[in-house]
């Protein structure tokens, strides 16, 4: 008699943490980005600012790629458990998983392009 394995778990948080952490880290730099350029750029000290912004987009670069590899191992996690005879299909944790795991790409690039102009552009000029 064959003993089938139980199927590894990822504690639900984990799996949620590694779906939505580079989302809401992408989100977080854009609406911050512009709010603290715009307070900046009125006051006509925007000295503060470039360094905030890098800070901003450097912490939404970290948050991002944390969840990229949370979500990475996860899936590394669930995908290696044999498979039964018959065909059974992805788990919704894998597929999600998965999911979590294209979108950190996504988002982590997403990032690095809304920090490209800190590099190329004077912050009060891009926000008029």
């Amino acid at each position: 008699m064959t003993s089938v394995e139980t199927a590894p778990r990822v504690p639900p948080g984990r799996l949620w943490f590694g779906l939505i952490a580079a989302g809401v880290a992408w989100v977080m730099q854009g609406l911050l980005s512009v709010l603290i350029a715009t307070e900046a750029c009125q006051d006509g000290n925007p000295s503060g600012a470039h360094l905030g912004l890098e800070l901003l987009t450097l912490i939404a670069l970290v948050l991002a790629v944390a969840g990229g590899t949370v979500t990475y191992l996860n899936w590394r996690r669930l995908a290696e458990q044999p498979r039964l005879m018959r065909s059974e299909g992805r788990s919704r944790e894998e597929f999600l998983a998965l999911v979590g795991a294209f979108l950190s790409v996504i988002f982590i690039v997403g990032i690095i392009w809304g920090g490209l102009p800190l590099v190329l552009v004077n912050v009060c000029e891009a926000v008029r």
